[in-house]
């Protein structure tokens, strides 16, 4: 990396866990997205076969100064590359849709879309049942049945839910009934996260907690029906959907057919609990 690009230097370091972090530092006062393009194209043109490069969470990029330029400025060193194809996920739907749907930005209509929906529940269902198809437990299916409504299909939390079930079952699955091992495996998982949770509440308006914990109590309702502003003590319609703009951009809920639901069904759990 070194000889193909002089200004980035490999730097190998050790976290105070003892953990190896591998970094890249910029060795010349070039700006940014010089070096980014600099090292596209030494990507580009390097082996025989065609390379595919993944943005995570590509609408934070919205966040940095002056993002608006440097999307053009990326758009235009993609446009260029012969070899190199690219995904740009991102796990804000209305933010990253606003990237590649508007108009006014440099990545409007330049790729090919897909959603990731939660996994069906037949199909979560069938996942973990196989995972444990050795246990010939009459009530593990039923158990497995409630973990993925637990999780609602959402593949981090389904693999988790599974990990814990796994930990436990030597240890605690002849001890407990199915309702509490379900309760143990929930409580874990959202105190592992409840740092993460925190931080999502933490910026929100009064009016948009408020917003936000009704729906996570009645997902898939209309927010901002009369009868729903009620019963939650919400107040003014228009106020309220001011909220809901708020919450949907930040993508801590999603639009469903019938309403609103979180967008992370453990951090529901944790809110109305």
């Amino acid at each position: 990396i070194t000889k193909g690009l002089p200004s980035l230097a490999p730097k190998l370091t050790f976290s105070s866990s003892g953990e190896p972090e591998f970094s890249v530092d910029i060795q010349s006062p070039a700006k940014g997205l010089n070096h980014l393009e600099e090292l596209l194209f030494w990507f580009d043109k390097i082996g025989d076969k065609a390379n595919l490069i993944f943005f995570d969470e590509f609408q934070e990029l919205i966040f940095w100064p002056d993002h608006e330029q440097i999307e053009k400025g990326l758009r235009s060193i993609i446009q260029r590359l012969k070899n190199t194809s690219f995904i740009f996920s991102g796990s804000s739907p209305s933010l990253i849709s606003d990237m590649f749907n508007k108009k006014n930005r440099a990545f409007y209509q330049s790729t090919l879309k897909m959603e990731l929906k939660l996994t069906a529940f037949p199909e979560a269902k069938k996942f973990l049942m196989n995972h444990f198809r050795f246990f010939q437990l009459a009530r593990m299916e039923e158990l497995i049945s409630q973990l993925v409504v637990l999780t609602q299909g959402h593949p981090y939390y389904l693999q988790l839910a599974g990990y814990y079930l796994w930990e436990n079952l030597n240890s605690d699955l002849k001890k407990l009934s199915n309702a509490e091992m379900l309760a143990k495996i929930a409580s874990t998982i959202v105190r592992q996260e409840q740092n993460s949770f925190e931080s999502i509440l933490a910026p929100l308006s009064h009016l948009q907690r408020q917003t936000l914990r009704a729906i996570c109590k009645e997902p898939d309702q209309p927010a901002l029906a009369k009868d729903f502003l009620k019963k939650h003590h919400l107040g003014a319609a228009s106020s309220v959907q001011k909220a809901l703009i708020a919450l949907l951009k930040t993508g801590i809920i999603l639009r469903t057919e019938n309403g609103y639901t979180p967008s992370d069904p453990l951090f529901g759990f944790w809110l109305i609990n």
